[in-house]
């Protein structure tokens, strides 16, 4: 099923402000420059007496101003990135005539879409596009977004789910799930015992530390494998809680930085005193 783009609305932010507002991007938003926006389609399903000419005459302009009362209280989305030669870093700039591309969509169907019929000639779908410079993903703002302009355009069943998920991928039969269960006991023991074992007087042995070395050591070992294997470990760290001075409650933007990590398996090997 492909979608045909049958309107671009132009929407602007709801406010009386009549000076531009600028917002300088802090290092987080830097890394985020070179993403691409996200972008997610969202479904609407019609009515049973709902037209084609009902959507474009009531529905679309009421989404519209629900979505220019949502963008008032999430300015930055409504604005662009601007760098002037002299700024030593680029910043966000909202201009009071600014506008947001809503993009709304109508299916085209195959013949072997034509189960799907029914449901796509009563349903309208939206894209919205967020980039990472000015949002932060972690904190669920995209889906708060949402929810403001359902409830902004009236509909107050957020659980209410349109269009089925789709099935899930068969699993292999030599996939093996454990779950591990540490206890605060545990914890303190896995630290004592690292402090012996080492000769470094400078280690940061938080409990965060302590329980994913010891989880990926022994997913290390079990995999096992060639020992010079590549390993490589992945997180986000979250700094919100870790700057000087403090980030505001209110802030939105970006705080969140990916930690990659790169090994070979013989390390973790030689550091267990392991020859395979």
């Amino acid at each position: 099923m492909a979608l045909n783009m049958i309107k671009i609305s132009r929407v602007s932010h709801a406010t009386n402000s009549v000076t531009p507002l600028f917002l300088p991007l802090t290092f987080f938003d830097l890394l985020s420059l070179k993403h691409h926006p996200i972008e997610r389609v969202t479904f609407y399903k019609l009515s049973e007496s709902s037209s084609h000419d009902s959507f474009f005459s009531t529905i679309l302009p009421k989404l519209e101003q629900s979505l220019s009362l949502a963008l008032t209280n999430f300015l930055p989305l409504s604005g662009h990135i601007k760098w002037d030669p002299q700024d030593p870093k680029p910043h966000v700039i909202i201009f009071p005539q600014d506008t947001v591309p809503s993009l709304w969509l109508s299916p085209t169907l195959t013949s072997q879409d034509s189960p799907a019929k029914s449901l796509v000639s009563r349903a309208s779908y939206v894209l919205l596009s967020l980039h990472r410079t000015v949002i932060n993903i972690s904190v669920g703002l995209e889906f708060k977004i949402l929810q403001l302009l359902s409830y902004l355009s009236g509909d107050v069943d957020n659980d209410t789910r349109t269009l089925k998920s789709p099935p899930a991928k068969e699993i292999d039969d030599d996939l093996v799930r454990v779950t591990l269960q540490l206890s605060q006991e545990n914890i303190k023991k896995l630290k004592e015992r690292t402090k012996n074992e080492s000769t470094r007087s400078d280690l940061y042995l938080s409990t965060f530390v302590v329980k994913y070395a010891y989880v990926l050591t022994c997913v290390v070992k079990a995999r096992g494998g060639n020992v010079d294997r590549p390993i490589r470990f992945m997180y986000a760290a979250d700094f919100r809680n870790r700057l000087e001075p403090p980030v505001p409650l209110t802030y939105f933007g970006n705080c969140v930085l990916p930690i990659d990590i790169h090994f070979g398996r013989r390390w973790v090997c030689e550091w267990r005193g392991d020859s395979k």
